[in-house]
């Protein structure tokens, strides 16, 4: 059972890492922030946490019996190893989507350079409606044009929702002083 979910998990990084330099076909920022890319954070994220089930009912079932540091040395290169590649294989997707981003960003620059531009003499007397209508208009792309920049200021440049990077980053450090902790009771209490 452990080296299936092993092959599996091994597999769809590679999957995901290959899908990632591919040029995909983005979203835009306006339907969907996470640029329709979300499936692939979540495929890396699900098979991250199989990797790590597995990897804790090893854990669990050695630290309970006497062993070689050896081997938890290896148990150790193994979860750090997990945390690698849930980020590793999604890099590429990082990149593109942190390109996109830039390129959105510069689009609403050059847009807002061409949209608004400084306002003229005032003509004297009182305005027509004319220039009224005119000022509303650029009120209003004034608006929208803060509100897109707000949008993509906040845009994601991960396939996934931060919270997930804290539970993967808690799972690995929990494993990590799970180990250490192992080794530690074997080096101080257990040696003869």
């Amino acid at each position: 059972m452990i080296a299936t979910i092993l092959w599996t998990y091994f597999t769809t990084p590679w999957g995901l890492h290959r899908l990632g330099r591919e040029p995909l076909k983005l979203r835009p920022y306006y339907e969907d922030p996470m640029l329709g890319l979300r499936p692939l954070g979540t495929i890396s994220t699900t098979a991250t946490m199989w990797y790590f089930g597995a990897i804790a009912m090893v854990i669990v079932q050695i630290l309970f019996q006497p062993l070689r540091p050896e081997y938890l040395a290896f148990l150790l290169v193994l979860v750090l190893f997990g945390g690698v590649l849930f980020v590793l294989p999604v890099l590429g997707v990082h990149r593109l989507m942190l390109e996109e981003k830039r390129k959105t960003e510069q689009a609403l620059r050059s847009e807002a350079g061409r949209y608004f531009t400084p306002a003229g003499s005032p003509t004297p007397g009182e305005p027509t409606l004319a220039d009224l209508h005119s000022r509303v208009e650029e009120l209003h792309r004034s608006l929208a044009h803060e509100r897109a920049s707000r949008t993509v200021a906040s845009l994601p440049t991960w396939p996934f929702d931060p919270q997930v990077t804290g539970r993967v980053a808690a799972i690995v450090l929990t494993g990590v002083v799970a180990i250490l902790g192992r080794a530690a009771v074997d080096y101080f209490l257990l040696r003869p």
